[in-house]
């Protein structure tokens, strides 16, 4: 559920904006230097929005459109912080936190990928709604029974179930980061010794396998009739189905065209949702969609994005492109590190951490603000605490 304040925002950045003066001063910044880190490269992309907002262009119908933007920064930094500090102060709060938003997705309908989209495609249903719920089960059950050793043995082969389950029936973006989690996890929990050179070989073994399940049972499955769902018709469409980056470029060209957009101004950026000069950025989208469903996407005026990445590097520039590479780089070493600990929370990092990666490369801007933001502030917790646990001296 989201409130139309000067801009979307939720009840719960409310909730966090309003507590703020009770929580902010116990988040111990003077020793806390990975905390440090993080809010310093966020307040560089706050700095950098506000400055270059003068530089954009204002409209008679929006004039807060550039506000809107830097509001998705401080709003997905707020929350950052706020889970930080309680996940730091109470690990256990994600089981809840978990289960809540298993519980809400009953209540509270989030539409926001069917927004985005601007139509309403087959099976969206099922893609955003039933299947994500299915996921969000699965989680909660691993969660609270972790310390089984039943169900940490085997819950890998169920994320990689699930996943599969997704991918075969259109949701590909849910299923393939449960599918990756417990195919990583499923790896290394059968492995004798794990270090940071024996993950790097498994990763390339793990992408081969990958690639071959994708080009001997999906891309035939698809062809075939046996495998159906809302992205198999882009698959259909490829020149060359067993390059998997046509179908990227099928399935996800609002987040190239993002970046393409970027090349074109790298210095400043085009600003917040601003309108697309000339329709260019929206004919290269028909190019590479090779339909007319782009046709659809006209109806909205801005630079198409569909990235995290590539919307803040299209909208401001060079800096807050290395900016938010340099935070996703940290943050996916210090989860690269924690793997080596073998934990009953590895399964769940890892899920994060693919999640995060997806939200960074193939969703839209707003999702920093409403649950990618969360995400890296668990994931991140999650990880110093199992290296500290296992004594493993780290440097972020």
């Amino acid at each position: 559920m989201m409130l139309d304040i000067g801009g979307e925002v939720s009840p719960s950045f409310l909730f966090v904006f309003a507590t703020m003066p009770l929580w902010i001063k116990n988040l111990n910044w003077t020793r806390d230097k990975n905390l440090r880190f993080f809010v310093k490269v966020f307040l560089v992309i706050i700095i950098v929005q506000i400055l270059w907002a003068n530089l954009y262009s204002f409209t008679e119908n929006d004039p807060f459109r550039q506000l809107k933007g830097i509001m998705i920064t401080i709003s997905g930094l707020a929350l950052f912080m706020y889970y930080y500090f309680v996940i730091r102060e109470n690990p256990s709060v994600i089981s809840w936190y978990v289960l809540g938003t298993f519980i809400a997705s009953f209540i509270f309908i989030d539409m926001i990928a069917l927004r985005d989209e601007e139509f309403i495609e087959e099976g969206a249903l099922w893609k955003f709604q039933i299947f994500p719920r299915i996921v969000t089960g699965v989680v909660c059950v691993y969660l609270f029974f972790r310390k089984n050793y039943f169900i940490n043995r085997f819950a890998p082969i169920a994320f990689v179930l699930v996943g599969m389950l997704g991918l075969a029936t259109g949701s590909r973006n849910f299923g393939l980061t449960p599918f990756i989690a417990g195919g990583m996890i499923f790896v290394l929990n059968w492995a004798k010794t794990v270090n940071l050179s024996r993950i790097r070989q498994y990763a390339l073994i793990g992408a081969l396998l990958l690639y071959a399940g994708y080009a001997f049972l999906y891309v035939p499955g698809v062809m075939n009739g046996e495998i159906t769902g809302g992205n198999t018709e882009q698959l259909k469409k490829a020149d060359n189905p067993y390059n998997p980056f046509q179908l990227l470029a099928l399935g996800r060209a609002e987040s190239i065209v993002a970046f393409q957009a970027f090349l074109d101004k790298p210095l400043t950026g085009w600003g917040y949702y601003t309108p697309d000069p000339e329709w260019k950025y929206h004919y290269m989208l028909q190019q590479m969609h090779k339909d007319t469903r782009v046709q659809r996407t006209f109806i909205s005026k801005k630079i198409p994005q569909h990235s995290v990445w590539g919307a803040y590097a299209c909208n401001y520039g060079i800096i807050v492109f290395l900016a938010w590479g340099l935070v996703i780089y940290k943050l996916f070493r210090t989860f690269m590190w924690s793997l080596t600990c073998r934990d009953d929370g590895v399964l769940y990092r890892t899920l994060l951490m693919v999640t995060t990666l997806w939200d960074f490369l193939f969703n839209p801007m707003p999702t920093f603000k409403l649950t990618m933001g969360i995400n890296m502030a668990i994931l991140l917790v999650l990880s110093l605490q199992a290296l500290r646990e296992k004594g493993v001296r780290f440097k972020l």
